[in-house]
Parts: C-alpha cells; sequence; structure tokens
C-alpha cells in the first residue's frame, strides 16, 4: 500500500540511563527518515527533514514530550519502505550542541505492515553505541492516505485521536 503522510507522537521514555550516575537527564529526540546504503545511512533525499522534540525539563529517567510530528510520504515509493527506517536519536544538550546517548530504529516498512488503520502505539528498546540498553522509548504513529494501485486516494482512516474534520 502507498501512503502519503507518516504522523507520530513521541511520548516518553521509562528508565532512561545515563553515562555519569550524577547527570542530569534533561534530553530531547531527533527523528528522521534514513535509507540504508549498505553500511552507510543517510536521510532520504525526499525527506530530508530532521523533527526535534523539546528538551525535557523534568531532568530525571522518565522523561516525557508528547510530541507530534509528520513527514509527507507523498514522494516515496511503496518499493522504497524496506530500505527506509525511521530514526529516533535520544540527544542530550551541551554546551557545544548536543551528544547521542542512545537510538532506536524501526524498519518503514515494518511500521506499513503492522498498521491496520488505526493509531499504533509502540515501545523500542533505546541503545548506546554499544549495544547496550539504556532505556524504553515509547511513541504512537498512524500512516494516512492510502492509495490504490491506480492512485485514486482513498477517504482519510479516522481514529479516536485524529476524528475527521479536526
Amino acid at each position: 500500500m502507498e501512503y502519503t503522510s507518516l504522523e507520530l507522537q513521541v511520548i516518553s521514555c521509562k528508565d532512561l540511563k545515563a553515562f555519569n550516575f550524577f547527570q542530569k537527564l534533561s534530553v530531547f529526540v531527533t527523528v528522521s527518515i534514513v535509507a540504508e546504503d549498505g553500511p552507510r545511512r543517510r536521510l532520504h533525499p525526499a525527506l530530508q527533514l530532521r523533527h526535534r522534540t523539546p528538551t525535557s525539563k523534568r531532568g530525571h529517567r522518565n522523561p516525557e514530550w508528547n510530541h507530534d510530528l509528520g513527514f509527507d510520504l507523498s514522494a516515496v515509493s511503496p518499493r522504497e519502505y524496506p530500505g527506509l527506517s525511521v530514526k529516533f536519536d535520544v540527544r542530550l544538550p551541551s554546551v557545544v550542541g548536543s551528544r547521542s546517548i542512545g537510538e532506536v530504529r524501526t524498519s518503514l516498512q515494518e511500521l506499513v505492515d503492522e498498521f491496520n488503520g488505526l493509531v499504533q502505539f509502540r515501545g523500542y528498546q533505546v541503545k548506546n553505541d554499544d549495544g547496550k540498553v539504556i532505556g524504553v522509548l515509547y511513541f504512537r504513529y498512524e500512516l494516512r492516505g492510502r492509495s490504490d494501485k491506480v492512485g485514486n486516494e482513498l477517504a482519510r482512516m479516522d481514529s479516536p485521536a485524529h476524528p475527521r474534520g479536526q
């Protein structure tokens, strides 16, 4: 199936661990869609967009954002879905920018395959560069604008979170 947009809400992290026990965990998450080119990963050309949540001000192991964001998939062919991943990068602000403390990757094809027309909730392990689990990231998603094979736009799927006309 072909979809024209991916709507996400980055909800929260649970039991997030820092490098340093005394480090305050005011973190944010960047979200992008990346193409897998063998060992290289790059932003998909049609999706040159990286979203960012606000920085969590709570400063503890269970940050919350409840931040909505979306990606326009209209320029992406369904044949490309298997080679694309949604990347969530958990970042810690620093004096000279920010640094990644862990990430989550999920295949766009997996999200499409598991989508049943209703908002889907997911929790994935956040892993650091060494592959060690440092917490769990929760998000929800919905795919919109499904088209049939002839390219005719079908009616938007309604869900309790996004009723028609809102």
